[in-house]
C-alpha cells in the first residue's frame, strides 16, 4: 500500500513538474516583454536602475514558476472531458483537450528528456566550479609589496570592508573573481608588469565593484536558474541582459573613481587583446561575456544601449505567441454544447460522400496504369525484356553504393569546410569588434586633440596680441630713450 501511494505521488509530481515547465515558457515571454517595455520607458535611467528592473523580473519569474508548481501539485482532481460540437470552436477545443491529454500521458518522457539535459549542464557547472577552486590554489603567487599597497588603497577608495586577496595565476588569461565570503581576484601572470599601472588599477576597481555588489553569489544563482530553465528563451534573454547591465554598473563605479574615460577604455581594449591572443585557456565557469563595443560606446557617448534588432524581433515574436495562446485559451473556455446521438452518423455520411469522388478517380488511374503495363508486356520481345531486367539488376546494385559513398564523402568535406569557414568568421568578428573599439577610442582621442588644438590656437592668438602690444611698448620706450639722449647732448 505504501509503495502504491509512493508511486502515485511520484507520478503526480512528474505531471506537476512537467506542466510547470510548460507554463514557464509563456511566463518567461510575458516577463521579457514587460522588461523590454520598462527599459524603453526608462531609457535614460542609470545602469543601476536598469539592473534592478531586470533582476526583479528574473526573481518574479522564479517565484511564478514555484507558485505554478505548488498549484499543479494541489490540483488533484481532473475534470471529465465532455465530447461535444460547438460550431467552429469544436476543432480548437478538441485539439486543446487532445494536447492536454497527450502531454499528461507523456509527462514522464518530457521529464526524462529534461533530466538528461539538466544533468549535462549540471555536470558542466560543477566542473567549472571545481576548476575555479583548482585555479585558486594552483600556480598562484602574491604580487610584490608595491602592488599589495596599491590594492589596499583601492579597496579603501571603493569603501570595501571585506578582506580581498590579490593573486597572480598562470591558469587564467582574464581577471577572475572567485568566492563570496573570502573573495580572491586572480590576475593573469605577468599582466601587472606588462600593462600600464593606470589601466590595471581601472580593471581592479571594476572587479572590486563586483565584490562590493555581491555579484558572485547573484551570478551563481542566475547560472543555476539557467541550468534548470535552459529551454526557456524568455529567461535566457533576461539573464543575458542582466549580465550586460551588471557590467555597466561596475563600469560606472570604476569610472566614478578614476574620472578617466580614455584610460578605462584603453584598459578594456588591452585586456580584450590579451584574452584574444593569450596562450592560456579561459575558465570554464559560466559567467559574464563582455560586449566590448557596446561598453566602449556607452562609456564614450554616455548613452544606454538601445534594443538591438534581434531583441525587437524576439519581443515581437513573443508578443505574437502570447496573443495566439491567449486567443486559443479564450476560445476553448467558450461553452461547449453536448453532442447528440444522431449527429455522428450524419457527419460520417457527409465524410464518406466527400471521399467517394476521390476514391473513384484513384481507381480509374490505377486501372489505366495496369492496362498500359499489360500492353507494354504484350508488345515487348522476351529477349529484350530479359536483357533490360538483367542490366537493371547488375547496374543498380553496383552504381547505387558508389553514388552513396561519393555523396557521403562530399557531405563530410562540405561540413568540414563549413566548420572552418565558421571558425574564420568568428575570429574575424572578434577582430572587427576589437578594431571598432580601437576606432571609437581613436575618434575620442581625435575629438580631444581637436579641442586641445583649438585651445592652443586661442592661446597663440592671445600670445600674438601680447607680443604686438609689447612691441608697441618697446617702440615707444625706444623713442623715449632717443629723446632723452638728444636732450642730454
Amino acid at each position: 500500500m505504501n509503495v502504491l501511494a509512493l508511486t502515485e505521488t511520484a507520478q503526480h509530481f512528474i505531471r506537476s513538474f512537467s506542466w510547470m515547465l510548460i507554463h514557464s515558457l509563456w511566463q518567461g515571454l510575458l516577463l521579457a516583454l514587460l522588461t523590454m517595455f520598462l527599459l524603453m520607458i526608462n531609457g535614460k535611467a542609470s545602469a543601476a536602475i536598469r539592473y534592478r528592473i531586470v533582476l526583479s523580473q528574473t526573481v518574479l519569474f522564479l517565484l511564478a514558476c514555484g507558485l505554478t508548481l505548488i498549484m499543479e501539485w494541489n490540483d488533484w482532481q481532473v475534470e471529465p472531458i465532455v465530447p461535444g460540437v460547438s460550431g467552429g470552436n469544436s476543432n480548437l477545443h478538441m485539439g486543446f483537450i487532445s494536447f492536454t491529454q497527450y502531454f499528461t500521458e507523456n509527462a514522464p518522457l518530457v521529464v526524462l528528456l529534461w533530466s538528461l539535459m539538466f544533468l549535462f549542464r549540471t555536470v558542466r557547472l560543477i566542473n567549472g566550479l571545481v576548476y575555479l577552486q583548482y585555479a585558486r590554489h594552483r600556480m598562484v603567487c602574491s604580487p610584490d609589496e608595491d602592488w599589495n599597497n596599491r590594492f589596499l588603497s583601492l579597496c579603501r577608495k571603493i569603501r570595501l570592508r571585506r578582506t580581498v586577496r590579490l593573486l597572480e595565476s598562470g591558469l587564467v588569461q582574464v581577471p577572475v573573481v572567485i568566492g563570496h565570503l573570502k573573495p580572491v581576484i586572480l590576475m593573469p601572470l605577468g599582466m601587472l608588469a606588462g600593462i600600464p599601472a593606470g589601466q590595471v588599477e581601472a580593471v581592479l576597481l571594476h572587479e572590486l565593484a563586483h565584490i562590493r555588489r555581491n555579484d558572485y553569489i547573484i551570478n551563481l544563482f542566475q547560472t543555476l536558474a539557467e541550468t534548470v530553465f535552459f529551454f526557456n528563451p524568455g529567461l535566457l534573454w533576461l539573464c543575458a541582459l542582466l549580465r550586460d547591465e551588471r557590467e555597466n554598473c561596475c563600469d560606472d563605479i570604476a569610472l566614478a573613481q578614476t574620472k578617466d574615460k580614455r584610460g578605462f577604455v584603453e584598459a578594456l581594449i588591452t585586456f580584450k587583446e590579451y584574452a584574444l591572443y593569450g596562450k592560456n585557456f579561459q575558465t570554464a565557469f559560466p559567467g559574464k561575456q563582455n560586449q566590448l563595443l557596446n561598453r566602449v560606446s556607452r562609456i564614450i557617448h554616455g548613452r544606454q544601449r538601445m534594443p538591438a534588432p534581434a531583441d525587437k524581433i524576439f519581443c515581437l515574436s513573443g508578443l505574437i505567441v502570447l496573443v495566439a495562446l491567449f486567443a486559443a485559451f479564450t476560445v476553448t473556455k467558450a461553452p461547449v454544447a453536448p453532442a447528440s446521438y444522431h449527429e455522428t452518423p450524419a457527419i460520417r455520411v457527409v465524410s464518406v460522400a466527400k471521399q467517394t469522388p476521390g476514391s473513384a478517380a484513384k481507381q480509374k488511374v490505377l486501372k489505366a496504369k495496369a492496362h498500359t503495363a499489360k500492353r507494354r508486356a504484350r508488345h515487348e520481345p522476351p529477349g529484350k525484356l530479359g536483357a533490360r531486367k538483367s542490366v537493371r539488376q547488375v547496374v543498380q546494385p553496383t552504381v547505387q553504393p558508389q553514388v552513396t559513398q561519393w555523396e557521403a564523402a562530399n557531405n563530410a568535406l562540405q561540413q568540414q569546410r563549413n566548420q572552418e569557414q565558421e571558425q574564420k568568421n568568428k575570429q574575424q568578428a572578434e577582430l572587427n569588434e576589437q578594431q571598432a573599439a580601437k576606432n571609437a577610442v581613436q575618434a575620442m582621442l581625435n575629438v580631444e586633440q581637436a579641442k586641445n588644438n583649438e585651445k592652443q590656437r586661442i592661446r597663440n592668438e592671445e600670445q600674438a596680441d601680447r607680443n604686438r602690444e609689447q612691441a608697441k611698448r618697446n617702440e615707444l620706450q625706444a623713442r623715449k630713450n632717443a629723446e632723452s639722449l638728444s636732450r642730454q647732448k
